[in-house]
């Protein structure tokens, strides 16, 4: 049996799509699901009490770059251009390079300059494949170093689509600036937030060390294509989109003790998941393999879906795995289907949005217990 896209479809209210982030993080409302699939309903503020003391937790600490930009044609015409991730073997270390799409993608031609600000972007290649948003190769008249400083004051928060923003809504831009981000959002890649991890504070942070739970990271630079949608009938015939990672070796020492000593494993968000599955699966579990692997820049196509009504993935690291609510159709709530199960998700998100859960990247979270 194959499941078929609208097998992922669920009622929501537009109501409930979270718009803007709450003012304290740790109100979030978080749905704690068992193995045996009883739940309770508890909130962030409570993951102290929840989650053991001799747990590890790990996180994705891949920093959102502000990747919207706008600019003007020679012409005068309006331009949106949204990076996807940088060229880092370009030759001329003075410019950037960058993957990218665009609106309107007509007007968007290869040798087109767009002029940014007080900078210059000339477009050396684009894909012909017909789409008003197929990608291209952009140059800035930057560095990269520079380039991303840039970024930084004139770049917009890449938030996701479902969150309305007008334009000349600027209130909500500097809070979108913190808001979208993780307290420990170290390196930076990512075009969308690994949202699991905004609910963390500094202080959640120091709480939870302080009664001995551990914290290690990994880095998943998330790219555009997590908010593409399936446009295939049978999902085994979807192409995921691929994303790039690091997995440090303090990590997988700290991975490699806590599974042997057999204690809780907690992964923060669906990007945590897929890195250390991808990772494993192409060491083919081999711990040695692991090990030389580590601290290099690997990529991965991985798509983890569940194959029939009685199908469980069973990750190979972690124990928990805390996540946010995702969107209908989506390749997120497919992983998170993989692992308890479609009809369960199902019954799960109802049982949240009945209870006036917020759901997607501003939105409240689950914690199953897997």
């Amino acid at each position: 049996m194959s499941y078929h896209l609208d097998d992922f479809d669920y009622p929501i209210n537009p109501q409930s799509i979270a718009q803007v982030p709450l003012q304290d993080k740790t109100q979030a409302k978080l749905l704690v699901v068992n193995k045996d699939l009883t739940f309770k309903h508890s909130h962030i503020y409570d993951l102290c009490q929840i989650i053991p003391k001799d747990s590890l937790i790990v996180v994705n600490n891949s920093r959102v770059i502000h990747s919207r930009i706008y600019g003007h044609l020679p012409s005068g015409g309006k331009v949106e251009v949204f990076l996807l991730e940088e060229i880092l073997d370009n030759l001329d270390d003075s410019s950037s390079c960058w993957i990218a799409i665009g609106k309107p993608g007509r007007k968007l031609k290869q040798d087109t300059v767009i002029n940014f600000n007080d900078i210059t972007g000339t477009i050396l290649s684009k894909d012909q494949n017909g789409q008003e948003l197929s990608t291209f190769k952009i140059s800035f008249n930057l560095s990269s170093s520079s380039f991303k400083s840039w970024l930084e004051e004139y770049g917009r928060v890449p938030l996701p689509p479902y969150i309305s923003r007008k334009d000349t809504d600027k209130s909500l831009d500097e809070i979108d600036r913190v808001a979208y981000q993780t307290v420990y959002a170290k390196l930076d890649g990512s075009v969308a937030a690994p949202t699991a991890g905004l609910h963390f504070t500094q202080d959640l942070i120091s709480d939870l060390e302080s009664q001995g739970v551990q914290f290690a990271s990994i880095s998943l630079h998330v790219g555009a294509g997590t908010f593409l949608p399936v446009t295939t009938d049978n999902i085994d015939e979807h192409v995921m989109h691929s994303e790039r990672y690091t997995v440090p070796r303090q990590t997988l020492d700290l991975l490699y003790e806590y599974k042997s000593l057999r204690r809780p494993i907690i992964f923060v968000g669906t990007t945590t998941l897929r890195c250390l599955e991808s990772f494993r699966l192409m060491c083919e579990d081999s711990w040695e393999r692991m090990k030389e692997k580590t601290d290099t820049m690997q990529r991965t196509s991985l798509f983890i879906r569940p194959l029939d009504s009685s199908y469980r993935y069973h990750p190979f690291f972690n124990t928990a795995l805390m996540t946010n609510f995702h969107q209908p159709k989506s390749t997120l709530l497919m992983l998170v289907a993989s692992l308890v199960g479609l009809d369960n998700i199902k019954s799960l998100y109802q049982e949240a949005l009945a209870n006036n859960y917020r759901f997607f990247s501003y939105g409240d979270a689950c914690l199953f217990w897997l």
